[in-house]
C-alpha cells in the first residue's frame, strides 16, 4: 500500500492503539523480514519517488491534526499496554535469552515498576517552560548551561505548547524546498559536504566545535562530565569527513553482524569494554563491520 495508506491508517486509532497490535508478537518476528534484504534494498523503494510523493499522505493534514490524539491522553495511557508485561518477558523472543541473564538486577521489576514514577504525570505535564522560546534561542542558550540545567526546565511545559508553531502549518508549507526533489537528489547534495558546513549556520558555530571534547576522553569521562560541561566543551573527529565518507563505512556490514558481539557477553561487560576507550576508537570500530555483523545475535 502507499505510504499515505499506511500513514492513515495510524492516525485513526491512538497511539495506544498502535502499541497493544505492536506487543502481540516478538520483536524477533518484527525484524524478521528486515533480515532478508540488503540496507540497500530496504531503501530502493524510497529512491524512486520524490520526497513530495513519499510525504503527500502527511501534508494533506496539518502537524496539529496529526500530533493531536496523542496530547489528549496522559504518557500512562500510552505505555498502558507494555506495562502488563515485563521487560524480560518483552525482549525474551528477540534475544534468545532472558533479559535477567543480559542485566540480572534489571529484570527483577516489571516494566510497570521502572516507568511507575514517570506516569503520574501526563506527557503534557512534562515538557513545559521549552516553548517560551525560538529555537534559535534554544540552541545559543544550551551550550552556556549544564545538562542538568536543561532538563530542570524541560519538565515545566506541555507537549502541545511545544509544538504550537509547529501545528500552524501543514509539513507541505514546512519543508517546501525538499518536495521538488528525490530522495536520492535529496542525499546526494548533502554528501557533498561535510556534517560540519551542514550545521554551521544553525548553530553559529561549526558541529566540529561542538564535539570535539568528546573525541579526547573515555565515555566514561564524557558521561561523568556532562552535567558540568557545556554542550560546546562536549563534542571533532566526525567532522573531519563528509557524510559520504561516513556511510560507506556502514553500507559494507551487516547489521546482524554488528550485534553480534553485543550478544556473546553481558551488558555490564558491553559497558565497561565502551568505558575503556575514546568515542573516536568507539566508532571506528563501527564502521570496521558491516550492518548485518552487528544485529546477528539479535535475530
Amino acid at each position: 500500500m502507499t505510504l499515505f495508506e499506511v500513514i492513515s491508517g495510524f492516525v485513526k486509532m491512538t497511539l495506544s492503539e498502535v502499541i497493544s497490535g505492536f506487543v502481540k508478537i516478538t520483536l524477533s518476528e518484527v525484524i524478521s523480514g528486515f533480515m532478508k534484504m540488503t540496507l540497500c534494498e530496504v531503501i530502493s523503494g524510497f529512491m524512486k519517488m520524490t520526497l513530495c510523493e513519499v510525504i503527500s499522505g502527511f501534508v494533506k493534514i496539518t502537524l496539529y491534526e496529526v500530533i493531536s490524539g496523542f496530547v489528549k491522553i496522559t504518557l500512562y495511557e500510552v505505555i498502558s499496554g507494555f506495562v502488563k508485561i515485563t521487560l524480560s518477558k518483552v525482549i525474551s523472543g528477540f534475544v534468545k535469552i532472558t533479559l535477567s541473564e543480559v542485566i540480572p538486577g534489571f529484570v527483577k521489576i516489571t516494566l510497570y515498576e521502572v516507568i511507575s514514577g514517570f506516569v503520574k504525570i501526563t506527557l503534557y505535564e512534562v515538557i513545559s517552560g521549552f516553548v517560551k522560546i525560538t529555537l534559535c534561542e534554544v540552541i545559543p542558550g544550551f551550550v552556556n548551561i549544564t545538562l542538568s540545567e536543561v532538563i530542570s526546565g524541560f519538565v515545566k511545559i506541555t507537549l502541545s505548547e511545544v509544538i504550537s508553531g509547529f501545528m500552524k502549518m501543514t509539513l507541505c508549507e514546512v519543508i517546501p524546498g525538499f518536495m521538488k526533489m528525490t530522495l536520492c537528489e535529496v542525499i546526494s547534495g548533502y554528501v557533498k559536504i561535510t556534517l560540519s558546513e551542514v550545521i554551521s549556520g544553525f548553530v553559529k558555530i561549526t558541529l566540529s566545535e561542538v564535539i570535539s571534547g568528546f573525541m579526547k576522553m573515555t565515555l566514561c569521562e564524557v558521561i561523568s562530565g556532562f552535567v558540568k560541561i557545556t554542550l560546546s566543551e562536549v563534542i571533532p573527529g566526525f567532522m573531519k569527513m563528509t557524510l559520504c565518507e561516513v556511510i560507506p563505512g556502514f553500507m559494507k556490514m551487516t547489521l546482524s553482524a554488528v550485534i553480534s558481539g553485543f550478544m556473546k557477553m553481558t551488558l555490564s561487560a558491553v559497558i565497561s569494554g565502551f568505558m575503556k576507550m575514546t568515542l573516536s576508537e568507539v566508532i571506528s570500530g563501527f564502521m570496521k563491520m558491516t550492518l548485518s555483523a552487528v544485529i546477528s545475535g539479535f535475530v
